[in-house]
């Protein structure tokens, strides 16, 4: 009998919250290292990412609720920190499968990706179709 190697509930969590390898990173980053203080910068260096690319996901994690802007630092970087529990035992279930299986949290989040393509394409072509009031149709 097959078993699935990702629960239920971290699928849904990586369906409805989680949209992008840079944010499943950066929460695998800050759940190894949970007493380091982390900056946008030192998380893009860390991971070899864009600033840019770790301030998107940042804003995603903390809109979500996975990541907080602990403090600002000195030089006025905001630095941040893994959500606490039990939001945070979620994210540790999450990044322990995803290290156990990248596999097939990779294959998950891809469909993932694909789905929300495909239905931001549908709603493009649905919208194209709606008659508007007040418009000249001629």
């Amino acid at each position: 009998m097959y078993s699935d190697p990702v629960p239920g509930d971290l699928k849904a969590l990586l369906h409805d919250r989680i949209e992008t390898y840079e944010q499943l990173e950066i929460l695998r980053l800050l759940h190894r290292n949970r007493v380091d203080t982390w900056t946008a910068e030192r998380i893009a260096q860390q991971l070899n990412l864009t600033p840019t690319l770790v301030s998107s996901a940042l804003d995603g994690l903390c809109a979500n609720a996975f990541v907080k802007a602990r403090s600002v630092l000195h030089d006025g970087a905001m630095a941040y920190a893994l959500a606490p529990p039990p939001r945070g035992e979620t994210l540790a279930r999450l990044v322990e499968v995803y290290e156990e299986q990248p596999i097939e949290i990779i294959k998950l989040m891809s469909a993932n990706a694909i789905e929300r393509v495909r239905t931001a394409a549908l709603r493009a072509f649905a919208d194209a179709f709606v008659l508007h009031k007040g418009k000249d149709n001629g």
